[in-house]
């Protein structure tokens, strides 16, 4: 038994063994014949004889045609004659193509054409167009004229009274004839005969089509309401077809809501001369599936993605190789018929409960090696096990390649792992859609089919799914945590660093207060020197300043020294352990990289150039600067001679900066000698002294703090832009990994951005999850909410991140999100510090402690994570009714798993769904799947197979 659509759109009926079903044929809508009322460039007295062979040697053959004329019907009256007398044996339908003008354009070209195909099926289908013709008016200088043959010339006069004969006239008088689209639209809905035999076609293109009013200009309400009027596009355009199928940004529902549906588009060779005759540009023929009648030309209408096409040839069914056109079940009587002939497209098993349909299909997959023993309990073959004996079943494929199996369940092997055919039991499809919490069964269902759509070689040796998944995300996972713990290192620098900056009005107090201390402190060593030549004190004063300023010099070298020797040791130790470590690293988080042990030697860390020479050297250098600037120099006095001569070491005028340590402390020791300190005010000088260098040492550092402390700002706004920036990066790999998930998914994403309509309601989606409310909960723990300021109150804060961050943080790109979560820190840094607990500002500790705590809630991102799946109408898959699911499983294999070219055999699968969402969701899907594969369905409702055809 077999159910396939007949071109009727009322109806359905039963075809039984009827292998051919619908054929394509060539169609020619549009097309002038010699003596058509503009624009005739025919010429010549055997124009019609030539026009008539044209049409005959066309190739592909030309079966239909639609005879145009402006206004008239004057050329497919005469058109009719021809095919009267056979003149025109391979067209076997030929109807009527009225051509007019309507009263709209946006001055860029000629009034948009509108066409009025009209069906041939009545016999006085000719009497009744001019009848609906004559309700459209015109009116000129005060006179109203209707689209009749004689109110046109009467028109043509009028217009211009110099006009040669009544042919001109009514040239003249068409070509003035525009139409008011209210007006037409109008006769439309007055006319039940018009509404049941006139299709309206509307051109498309920028010249003489719609295309010309812009849509987002003055005019666009117009372009609308004329395209929702049109039954046809004529355009030749695949941009056109795609838009007018739903295959766009303009959805299905959307063409529903505001166009009316989706509409065919349709081209003709709109000769005007015989070069054009049956030869359309870039030969974009037009093709119609079904009978060679108008009822066809309706059908397309309605299903314009299977029924209508433009281009060179039409479009290809499923392959042969993959068809059943046959099941044989030998050796059983029980069988009524034991040879049930298949048809190639939608197969519908009707009948009565418990009348074998179940068991038909159930043999059927049989035949093809496809039970899924695991499934089958409950199955009719299960049930008749004790009853079955030798049967078998076998399939006869249009590939010419039969299978078979024996039907017995306990000898049947199990389904194999590429089956013929994929069989969606009963059984099956009720565990599925059950309400028992196996909505996860469905998820794993979902992604099985979209991981056999991968190709091996994009599995990246995965076995499942899930496997699959976690391979491909691996990266971006272990990039965010580096990125985490890189802004946990910056946010402890910034804290150091703005601890720095607070303090350098506290240094600069403390290095004033030192600085007179040293002051005082020199003042009084002064007074321990009793000589009264003032020149030799104040020597004595820049021979100690010069003792000390070298002695810190030598001091500098020194920890210059332990640090070359410090980062020698760790160069050392990095090359001789941490690069082997970090290899090894890399080694297990890339395990499949396929590097050869060559290849991964790359990898292995190294320095740039040779650094072992270069702190040799450094650390050669260092140590000859201290040997030379403590000293003794080569040939330097003894410092006994010059205490007993009491002569200096060294001329007063030299510069104290180039002697050494050594020989500066002689001439100290000599200078304080010849003013002459007693043991007593030795022993205070040399205290007083070791306390000045201590205090200048405390103050060299001090400085040296201060200027760290001034640079803290600008290291800080460095920090700031690399924390601005590792914020970013870490959505940058949010997005990646929405990026690779998408390319996970792509079979599936693929499938539901070229369909849309019914596929509209089931979207995949890779969704940033934000937990909002943990978020603002963690950043009210550190505030105190009691104060006044823009977060008082509880609750407070989240009502303003909703508003300003949730958006951004869901849907933004990685530089948005920075860029708005900068200008939030901005903008509410006041309103925390206003909000600080009491506690938190006890000491500057506390105080720091909670900047930090604060600073680093604004920068986390724990509360960000990406989910994905499948939403039906906004809802998960998970969440779903048992109905809705059952819907979501058809969808799958009807319009999702588009690799899968294999009969699709489904048993009831209505039982869990509404007679509405049938006809919905599913019956526009079981139209396009079967165009590319069989299916085989049972089912008690008619839904399946109902078309409905609504206009204006």
């Amino acid at each position: 038994m077999s159910i396939d659509s007949k071109d009727n759109s009322d109806s359905h009926s039963i075809d039984v063994c009827n292998p051919c079903g619908s054929l394509w044929h060539r169609w020619d809508p549009h097309i002038h014949i010699p003596g058509t009322l503009h624009n005739d460039q025919f010429g010549g007295e055997d124009a019609i004889d030539e026009f008539i062979k044209r049409v005959n040697d066309a190739s592909p053959r030309i079966r239909a045609l639609g005879i145009t004329d402006y206004s008239v019907l004057d050329s497919y009256k005469l058109a009719l004659e021809w095919h009267c007398q056979k003149r025109l044996p391979g067209v076997e339908i030929l109807f009527p193509n009225i051509e007019l003008r309507f009263a709209v354009s946006a001055g860029k070209g000629s009034p948009i054409n509108v066409h009025l195909l009209v069906s041939p099926e009545d016999a006085d289908h000719i009497e009744q167009a001019e009848r609906f013709l004559n309700e459209l008016t015109f009116i000129y200088s005060g006179e109203t004229y209707h689209c009749t043959r004689d109110d046109l010339t009467r028109l043509g006069r009028a217009h211009n009274p110099n006009a040669d004969n009544d042919r001109q006239a009514l040239e003249i008088g068409s070509e003035q004839f525009k139409v008011n689209p209210d007006d037409l639209i109008s006769a439309f809905q007055k006319s039940e005969w018009a509404r049941h035999n006139i299709l309206m076609a509307i051109a498309a293109s920028s010249t003489d089509g719609t295309a010309q009013l812009p849509v987002g200009g003055g005019l666009a309400a117009t372009r609308k309401k004329l395209e929702r009027a049109a039954d046809i596009i004529f355009s030749s355009g695949e941009g056109d077809r795609k838009f007018w199928l739903g295959q766009t940004k303009m959805s299905r529902a959307k063409l529903d809501s505001e166009y009316g549906g989706v509409k065919p588009c349709l081209h003709g060779s709109d000769s005007h001369d015989l070069e054009a005759v049956g030869s359309p540009a870039l030969d974009r023929y037009s093709w119609i599936k079904g009978d060679l009648t108008f009822e066809s030309l309706r059908q397309a209408c309605i299903e314009p993605e299977g029924r209508a096409f433009v281009g060179q040839e039409p479009p290809k069914g499923g392959l042969p190789s993959n068809t059943i056109t046959r099941v044989t079940v030998g050796d059983a009587d029980w069988l009524a018929a034991s040879e049930v002939p298949i048809n190639p497209g939608l197969v519908a098993v009707i009948g009565a409960r418990g009348s074998g349909k179940s068991a038909l299909v159930e043999l059927i997959a049989a035949g093809a090696n496809s039970i899924d023993k695991s499934q089958s309990k409950g199955s009719f073959l299960t049930r008749a096990r004790k009853l079955i004996g030798s049967e078998k079943s076998t399939l006869s494929w249009g590939g010419g390649d039969p299978t078979s199996s024996g039907i017995d369940i306990e000898k049947m092997p199990d389904e194999t792992d590429a089956p013929r055919v994929r069989y969606l039991s009963q059984q099956f499809v009720d565990r599925l859609c059950s309400s028992d919490g196996l909505a996860e069964e469905l998820v794993t269902e979902i992604e099985r089919v979209i991981f056999q759509a991968h190709t091996p070689d994009t599995r990246l040796g995965a076995s499942s799914f899930s496997e699959l998944r976690e391979t491909m995300t691996a990266a971006t996972r272990r990039a965010k945590e580096r990125y985490k713990a890189t802004l946990a290192e910056i946010a402890d620098e910034v804290s150091v660093q703005r601890d720095l900056d607070r303090s350098v009005s506290q240094m600069e107090k403390k290095r004033a207060d030192l600085a007179a201390t040293i002051q005082r402190d020199k003042q009084d060593r002064k007074q321990l020197t009793p000589s009264e030549s003032k020149a030799v004190l104040n020597r004595l004063e820049a021979v100690r300043g010069a003792a000390e300023r070298a002695s810190q010099g030598i001091a500098a070298l020194n920890k210059r020294q332990l640090d070359l020797n410090g980062l020698k040791q760790s160069a050392d130790q990095f090359r001789d352990v941490d690069a082997d470590t970090k290899l090894r690293l890399l080694k297990s988080e890339y395990p499949n990289s396929g590097l050869s042990d060559e290849d991964w030697g790359r990898f292995k860390l190294t320095y740039h150039g040779d650094i072992d020479a270069l702190l040799d050297d450094l650390l050669k250098a260092v140590h000859t600067d201290i040997t030379v600037k403590r000293g003794p120099a080569e040939g330097e006095d003894a410092e006994a001679e010059c205490l007993a001569k009491a002569q200096p070491y060294f001329p007063e005028d030299v510069d104290l900066s180039g002697q050494t340590l050594s020989l500066l402390l002689k001439e100290q020791r000599r200078l304080e000698a010849y003013i002459g300190i007693d043991e007593a005010q030795r022993r205070k000088y040399t205290d007083l002294c070791d306390k000045i260098a201590k205090a200048e040492a405390q103050l060299n550092k001090l400085d040296e703090e201060i200027v760290e402390a001034k640079a803290a700002n600008s290291k800080i706004e460095q920090l700031l832009e690399q924390r601005e920036n590792t914020y970013r990066s870490i959505f940058g790999e949010i997005v990646q990994e929405e990026g690779l998930l998408q390319r996970l998914y792509k079979p599936l994403d693929d499938s539901l951005k070229t369909q849309e309509g019914t596929l509209s309601k089931l979207t995949f989606s890779v969704r940033r999850k934000v937990d909002l409310k943990g978020w603002t909960e963690t950043g009210e723990s550190s505030l105190d909410t009691r104060k006044v300021g823009a977060f008082r109150g509880k609750g407070a804060l989240h009502e303003t991140a909703e508003r300003l961050l949730a958006d951004v943080w869901r849907n933004g790109r990685p530089a948005e999100i920075a860029e708005t979560m900068s200008r939030f820190r901005a903008a509410y840094t006041s309103d925390f510090w206003s909000h600080i607990p009491d506690h938190a500002k006890r000491s500057r500790e506390t105080r720091k402690a909670w900047s930090d705590k604060v600073s680093a809630w604004l920068f986390s991102t724990d509360h960000i994570e990406i989910t994905y799946g499948l939403q039906y109408e906004g809802i998960d898959i998970q969440q779903l009714s048992p109905g809705t699911r059952g819907i979501v499983l058809l969808l799958i294999y009807l319009s999702i798993d588009q690799e899968d070219v294999r009969p699709l055999i489904l048993d009831q699968p209505e039982e869990n769904l509404d007679p509405k969402s049938i006809y919905d969701d599913l019956v526009e899907r079981f139209r396009e799947a079967k165009t590319r594969r069989q299916i085989i369905i049972v089912t008690h409702n008619a839904n399946l197979a109902r078309i409905r055809h609504e206009r204006f």
